[in-house]
This record gives C-alpha cells, structure tokens and sequence, in this order.
C-alpha cells in the first residue's frame, strides 16, 4: 500500500489560513494523531496497528516547514518519531532507552537522499510504522514491569545506565538516598532478585549481545567489567548452560546443525537490543 502525502501551498505566513481556505486544505486531523499516540502510549500494539492502517491509507496532508522537499518531509517525520518516543515515555518506556531509539530512527530517516525515486519517500512512511509498532511493544513489555516503588525504578534505571562498571549495592543506596539493607531489601521483595545477581543477570544478557556481534571473550568481559575472563567465563555457563566459546561458535557453524538455544524463552529481538544514552531532539506534547 503507497501512502499519498500533499504538502500545503506556499503562502506568506500572515496568509497561511486564507490560503488553505481557497485551496480547501488543512493539516491532516490532529484528533486521528492524537488517538495514533494514546495507543503507543498504553502499549496497544495491535490496535495501532489496525488504526496506522487506516491512518496512512488516507492522503496525508502536511503544512509547509521549508521549500527543499528533502528536507520537509525529514522535518515532518523527525518532529513525528519527537512526539511518539515522549508518549512512549510517558507510557512507562525508560527514557534512556527511549531517546536512544529517537537518535537511531533520526539517523535512519537522514540517510535516506534520492527523493527524486518514489520509493525512498515510501521508505520513510514505513520506517515510522515499523518504528511505531517497536515503541509500543516496548511500552507493552514496561507496562508488564510496572508496580514498583520509585525507590527500586531509580535503582534499575541506575543498573541499566551504568552496566558496564561495577555497580555495589553501596552505589545503589547512594544514589537512591537509602541505606545499604533498605534497598536490599526492598529491590529483592519487588523484583525477585537479590541486587548482585540482577546486575550479574543483566551483564550476562549485554555478553550475549557482545558476542554475537563478533565480540572476543576477554573484550567482552573486560567492558563489562568482570574481575577476571575465568570468572566471565564461569558466570556465562552457570547462566545458560555453555561457555561463551562455545556460544559464539553457533553464529558460524556451518555444520547443519541447528545453533542450541540459550534460553527456552529467549527471542532474537531481545539479543539485537542495545541502549547508549543520547538525545538529539525534544517536543511539545500533550499528556
């Protein structure tokens, strides 16, 4: 399905609203975008994606932001990705992750050039469904990690910025403004984990990543700041059954063989995810 997409006339600013009155033209419905948002908002994933369906199905009609038509529909589909990463946010998705997508979804959107070729306009109204449909899983999936206090929403937010020193249950208790045997105990009583074996958890996760994108052992372990490559290396098959050798010999086995699973419920999705904390933009929204 092509999506068509009209921008408005060229009018001197003053003139903006007599000039959409004699072409008949207005910007497309704000309340259809509004209900667009809510749904990534509440994590509502296959209610937007019946609703984008409908939404970009219909002639988009978009104001006029600059007279180079690359850049006017860039602008328009940044300041769109701006709104949906903040309503994802507001919708309880971590807001380092958040911007994080926001940086890579702009950096995807600005390396498209040819706007000459019909398809690349296509391309970037399937990147914003495609971005869409990921933000509102990932508000899905905090939704499902909502109830906590915000003593212990600081705490992982914490863990998840800092994954790669050596975070102490000191470092916790400190940034979160409690003592020691407080957040202790309160992290281990809402998420089931006592705070070493979450980081340790966590760590072992951002090694699967590590590997799989061709990561040695000894660079994996040292960045995420294991005393030692034995110890990584102990911690790894305590975890999932085999070492990271032998894991990172099934992305390149030729054999036939299937590559044995790590984890029962483990997805690919899960181990092609990575945070890095940036952000290039920010928006005016409506909560």
């Amino acid at each position: 399905m092509r999506t068509k997409f009209q921008i408005l006339p060229t009018s001197p600013a003053t003139q903006d609203l007599e000039t959409e009155r004699e072409f008949g033209l207005s910007h497309s419905s704000f309340k259809e975008e509004l209900l667009l948002f809510n749904l990534i908002k509440n994590g509502k994933v296959s209610e937007l994606k019946n609703k984008m369906t409908e939404y970009f199905s219909k002639e988009i009609i978009m104001g006029r932001m600059t007279g180079n038509s690359e850049r006017q529909i860039k602008y328009w589909a940044v300041s769109t990705i701006a709104v949906a990463v903040h309503y994802a946010i507001l919708g309880g998705l971590d807001e380092t992750d958040a911007f994080n997508e926001s940086d890579k979804v702009i950096r995807k959107i600005d390396s498209i050039h040819n706007f000459n070729d019909p398809n690349e306009s296509q391309e970037i109204f399937s990147i914003l469904q495609e971005e869409a449909v990921n933000l509102t899983k990932k508000v899905y999936s905090a939704k499902e990690k909502q109830g906590k206090s915000k003593i212990v929403k600081d705490a992982l937010h914490y863990i998840h910025l800092n994954l790669k020193e050596r975070i102490t249950v000191s470092d916790l208790a400190q940034y979160c403004s409690v003592s020691t045997g407080y957040i202790a105990k309160k992290f281990k009583k809402e998420t089931g984990y006592k705070i070493n074996d979450y980081i340790l958890k966590e760590k072992l996760e951002s090694a699967k990543l590590y590997l799989s994108q061709g990561k040695s052992i000894e660079e994996v372990a040292f960045e995420l700041s294991f005393c030692t490559e034995s110890y990584f290396i102990e911690c790894f098959k305590n975890q999932y059954g085999v070492t990271p050798k032998k894991f990172t010999n099934s992305f390149t086995d030729d054999s036939g063989v299937d590559a044995p699973a790590v984890t029962p419920t483990e997805s690919l999705e899960s181990w092609l995810q990575s945070s890095a904390l940036s952000t290039t933009l920010r928006a005016l929204y409506t909560i």
